[in-house]
């Protein structure tokens, strides 16, 4: 009776979630994670979607970030083949700024399901990072740095517009002030 009684108060989040309403959908999950923990039989594939979204809810809401990444993490560790676990992880990661352990929830979805529009999406938005300038120093050492931004300048394509010749008066103010 329980099981059934989380599961609706589940997709009942769900469909809270998809209109917006992300707090109710906190709520929800919430509810669902309660009434799921009450069950004798519980499953561990349930328990990981309901906390699943609720750490993605409570991160949407901004109301506690660090529980938001401790329920994720614990629905991977309950159920690593749900690839919506780790998606969701990689959306929390990526707000708390872990970058790295954001891309590697998404490369872990990915493994599980390669079609997974959510987890391209995120993939693709990241982009690939190009190894450090300097390997034998961290990536945030601010030579690195320097030297990364002026790679990344370097490598950018030049774009030749025009006939080539410079425009003259290009802006109009400077023709009335000569």
């Amino acid at each position: 009776m329980l099981s059934g009684q989380a599961e609706e108060r589940y997709r009942q989040g769900r469909r809270f979630l998809a209109g917006g309403t992300i707090r109710d959908a906190t709520a929800a999950f919430r509810e669902a994670i309660e009434l799921d923990s009450r069950q004798l039989s519980r499953s561990d594939a349930n328990a990981a979607r309901y906390h699943s979204y609720y750490g993605l809810c409570l991160c949407l809401t901004r109301l506690d970030i660090r529980q938001a990444l401790h329920q994720c993490r614990l629905a991977v560790r309950l159920d690593r083949y749900r690839p919506d676990c780790w998606w969701n992880l990689g959306r929390v990661a990526l707000s708390w700024n872990r970058i790295g352990e954001a891309y590697r929830a998404f490369a872990e979805g990915l493994e599980l399901q390669p079609d997974h529009n959510g987890l391209l999406q995120e993939i693709r938005r990241l982009g690939v990072r190009n190894n450090p300038v300097l390997p034998m120093v961290a990536r945030t050492n601010p030579l690195n740095v320097l030297l990364g931004m002026l790679r990344h300048r370097l490598n950018r394509p030049v774009r030749i517009t025009g006939s080539g010749a410079p425009k003259r008066f290009a802006n109009p103010r400077r023709r009335l002030a000569g």
